[in-house]
């Protein structure tokens, strides 16, 4: 009705059709509205009569209108009574059908029940029937059983096998180990043996110098072990990356930087022991602390500070430099005594090149503990003043991308003369590794120093 009402107006509501009052209405309004053409025919607008009419035409409109209206507002309190009767019977339905529900599961639960009721009967029936029987034959048994052995108590549990499972757990432990081991070598990147490091670096193997604690006999230091045991298995194995060098050098390779790519890799032992080696064979040696930074050689003899060393050659015009001899050989050493100045490097003005240039006159073999490469530039400016360039690497320990960037560092024509010493091989450990340099074979010679 509302809806007729707003597209048509009142004439279009049909609820309005079925009052009383807006037919009569309409029908007043129908003969007005004749009385109004016939009087608009003969007079003009403004005529008294004619204005009259139109206004009670107006006047019954607007009663058509309110009853209408009241028709609608009669209708709407129905729907309103309508509604709240739908939702009341809505609400209805929704509880009968939960009790419905409940009924239907009651009655799932009640046919359950009955079955239930109905096997236990016939259980109940069985057993009865089974306790009439046994009654009835009761006195009449013979027995048929006889006793064999008696029950003892294990001293040992059935079950689980005890044995069996430690052996399964055992072999299960052994592959599981083995395959760990194997996925953690594959995935190695040290450098274990000789031809590791030519192969992945791409340098001569010049090779290898074992812990010295891992061969015999050795003394209580690297030092001591070549002091001691000059014949011994760690002294041998220097001896045989002096040849290596000679072997790979340019005039005999007088000059030998000894360096690393990062600090402790054992350089400064290698530099000192090497030196020691090649004294005690007859050589004229001097070995030169150039790590400014903290001169471990110098240390390492107890010339740390004091007497004359480095720094006061370098300021020489002639870099004449005197060196000192050590106790328990012919080595000479040109230590660091003093501190240098902040910023201060040996390669400024040629002061190395000179004192360098007056060595050869005096040495058969000058070696130069150079600082790492990777953390002092300088490093690279001493390598290319030497003969031959020896790169100390710590047998599995330091990685080769490590290596490969320290070497990077350096100028092409010191990558010709670079060699790798492998360092603290534990020769034990090496032979189970393989490989074909002597390292893997120890355990075939390792009696011939003994």
């Amino acid at each position: 009705a509302r809806g007729q009402l707003h597209s048509g107006g009142a004439d279009s509501v049909g609820e309005a059709a079925a009052s009383q009052a807006v037919a009569a209405l309409r029908g007043q309004r129908a003969q007005l509205v004749v009385k109004e053409r016939d009087l608009s025919q003969r007079y003009f607008d403004n005529n008294p009569d004619l204005v009259t009419v139109r206004r009670q035409i107006a006047d019954i409109d607007r009663q058509i209108a309110g009853e209408v209206n009241r028709s609608v507002r009669a209708l709407e309190t129905r729907a309103q009574a309508s509604a709240q009767r739908l939702s009341s019977l809505l609400a209805s339905r929704s509880g009968t059908r939960a009790q419905l529900s409940t009924d239907n599961s009651a009655l799932v639960a009640l046919a359950d029940l009955e079955k239930r009721a109905d096997a236990a009967q016939t259980l109940y029936q069985s057993y009865l029937e089974r306790y009439n029987e046994v009654v009835a034959g009761s006195g009449a048994e013979q027995p048929a059983a006889r006793l064999i052995s008696p029950a003892g108590v294990p001293v040992l549990p059935v079950s689980p096998n005890l044995p069996l499972n430690l052996a399964l757990g055992a072999a299960a432990g052994l592959l599981l180990g083995g395959f760990l081991a194997i996925a953690s070598e594959l995935s190695y990147h040290g450098l274990t043996t000789l031809e590791d490091a030519e192969s992945r670096l791409g340098i001569r193997g010049l090779g290898f110098v074992p812990a010295y604690r891992t061969v015999q006999p050795h003394g209580a230091s690297p030092l001591d072990t070549v002091r001691d045991y000059p014949d011994g298995a760690f002294a041998e194995a220097l001896r045989n990356v002096i040849v290596s060098i000679r072997h790979a050098a340019s005039a005999g390779g007088k000059v030998v930087a000894i360096t690393s790519a990062v600090p402790g890799e054992g350089k400064t032992t290698i530099t000192a022991c090497m030196g020691r080696a090649l004294a005690m064979a007859g050589e004229r040696v001097v070995a030169v602390d150039c790590d400014v930074i903290r001169a471990h050689l110098s240390r390492e003899f107890g010339l740390a500070a004091g007497e004359p060393g480095l720094h006061e050659a370098l300021q020489s015009e002639t870099g004449l430099a005197v060196p000192y001899e050590e106790p328990d050989s012919p080595l000479r050493l040109i230590p660091i005594t003093r501190p240098f100045a902040k910023g201060k490097r040996l390669t400024e003005r040629g002061g190395l090149h000179r004192v360098i240039a007056r060595l050869r006159e005096d040495f058969d073999v000058i070696l130069l503990d150079c600082p790492p490469i990777l953390p002092i530039a300088e490093s690279r400016e001493i390598v290319a003043l030497a003969d031959s360039a020896v790169l100390v690497v710590p047998w599995r320990k330091t990685l080769d991308r490590v290596v490969k960037a320290a070497m990077r560092q350096l100028p092409p024509r010191t990558i010709r003369s670079l060699g790798v010493v492998l360092n603290q091989v534990d020769m034990k450990k090496q032979v189970r590794f393989g490989g074909n340099d002597a390292a893997s074979f120890y355990e075939k010679y390792q009696g011939y120093y003994t």
